[in-house]
C-alpha cells in the first residue's frame, strides 16, 4: 500500500514471489530479491537503503 501511495520504502523478497508479480517497485519504493534469505546480510540491505532511500 505504501508503495502505491508514493511513500519511500523497501521490501525484501525471497523465492516465493517476485516484485514484478506484486507490482511494488516505484520511484521511491524499491525491492531487493534473493533466492536464499539466509544469504542476505544486513550490510547489503543497509547499502540499499543508504543509496536509494535516504538520498
Amino acid at each position: 500500500m505504501a508503495a502505491h501511495l508514493g511513500a519511500k520504502g523497501f521490501a525484501l523478497f525471497g523465492p516465493h514471489t517476485t516484485p514484478d508479480k506484486v507490482s511494488i517497485e516505484r520511484e521511491k519504493f524499491i525491492a531487493l530479491q534473493t533466492m536464499d534469505l539466509k544469504l542476505l546480510f544486513a550490510d547489503r540491505v543497509y547499502a540499499l537503503i543508504k543509496s536509494s532511500i535516504i538520498n
